[in-house]
């Protein structure tokens, strides 16, 4: 999906925003000369050929500690696939893997070093190795089209109207200051990462911030709408995708979101939809359904008190009408601190939600009950050997 800004609620400036405007076209002017660059340079493909031999040499060895710079490189959720090969795999002797190690984190230096020769890349700030110079073009360089065009997007629709009101320079060191703090806050974070980090993301998060600061009584119309995953007129690439070994639903922004889109309503859709109404298209067992949103999730993040119903374990339970589950529309209500909007979506069919052994909902109300507490990784027994007892 995409949410694009189209516009601000009043879209008049009393000056040309001239720095705004440089900033825009100096970004796009860097982005097309550096892929130009990289269309006529080899480095991409030695730098993918690197990548996957690194790749294939941590399957071949997974009881190999993963080096800290590759975590972020290919994802967490993909190393922790991993985990299985770990726990089923005898390592060497000690000093076999002393030497595999040594071989690994050298290949990782090198798969890095290779990346910072990427065009698109070379110009960007390296935390291990932090440069001025570098700090200042990683804010005008993308590392692709939809990264620049995500950037410029938000930054046109917040940056000219913060420049009418602070003016040009203060306008332009507000911009830099802000992605050099964000360079800062990643480098404090990943002191020791080879990655280079390019783009204007943490200069516009900034601008962004000002401007809800600043301008906090202006609205920026949006327009929503999905772009892939429905290229086919329908869910057969979700389905697939649902299905594949590698995913795991359940997901929480904090609420970070919840003025724009809704996700509290997906355990409830994936019952309906998947289990029950889909029709261009197989659906999935209610059984799978159910386990990829119970124990499956449950086991993953070590909470082995819950996620099945046995004897011993957590009275987490929701009582559903499985025929009568219907999903309304959502609604935008005004009611979070300072007047703050959420969209929320109620739903019927559900008869009673327990926690910890006591309801805390009947049939749509809630009881006053709140036995939830906070949940941390790692709760205590083994789901699973409480289950066979």
């Amino acid at each position: 999906m995409l949410i694009l800004p189209i516009g601000q609620e009043h879209g008049e400036v009393r000056r040309q925003p001239w720095v705004s405007y440089a900033i825009i076209g100096l970004n796009v002017v860097v982005f097309a000369f550096l892929w130009a660059a990289s269309i006529r340079s080899d480095v991409p493909a030695r730098f993918e050929e690197k990548a996957r031999e690194v790749a294939e040499y941590l399957v071949r060895n997974p009881y190999l500690t993963v080096p800290p710079e590759l975590v972020p490189f290919y994802g967490r959720r993909a190393l922790q696939l991993l985990e299985p090969a770990r726990r089923a795999t005898t390592p060497p002797v000690d000093w076999v893997v002393r030497r595999q190690q040594q071989k690994l984190n050298a290949m990782a230096k090198e798969l890095f070093a290779i990346g910072r020769e990427l065009p698109l890349l070379a110009h960007g700030f390296v935390p291990a190795d932090p440069d001025p110079f570098a700090a200042l073009s990683s804010l005008f360089v993308h590392a692709g089209l939809f990264h620049l065009v995500g950037n410029l997007l938000f930054f046109f629709a917040t940056g000219p109207f913060l420049e009418d009101v602070y003016g040009r320079p203060l306008f332009l060191l507000l911009y830099l200051s802000c992605g050099a703090a964000a360079l800062v806050a990643h480098t404090w974070q990943s002191p020791g990462s080879l990655a280079p980090v390019v783009g204007a993301s943490g200069a516009v998060a900034g601008i962004m911030g000002a401007f809800l600061v600043r301008l906090r009584t202006s609205r920026i119309r949006f327009l929503f709408f999905p772009i892939v995953n429905y290229t086919e007129g329908d869910h057969g690439t979700v389905r697939e995708m649902l299905t594949d070994a590698g995913t795991l639903l359940g997901l929480s922004d904090g609420g970070a979101h919840c003025g724009a889109i809704v996700d509290a309503s997906v355990p409830s859709f994936m019952l309906t939809h998947w289990g029950r109404d889909r029709s261009r298209g197989p659906g999935l067992p209610l059984e799978q359904l159910v386990k990829m949103q119970t124990s499956e999730t449950a086991d993953f993040f070590g909470l082995s008190d819950r996620g099945r119903l046995a004897p011993g374990l957590r009275a987490d339970v929701n009582l559903i009408d499985f025929d009568a589950l219907r999903l309304h529309k959502p609604e935008l209500v005004h009611d979070m601190p300072a007047n703050g909007r959420r969209f929320v979506q109620k739903v019927d069919g559900y008869r009673a939600t327990i926690c910890a052994g006591t309801p805390i909902f009947e049939r749509g109300e809630h009881t006053g009950a709140l036995p939830g507490k906070l949940v941390r990784d790692g709760q205590i027994g083994s789901a699973t050997q409480v289950a066979a007892e």
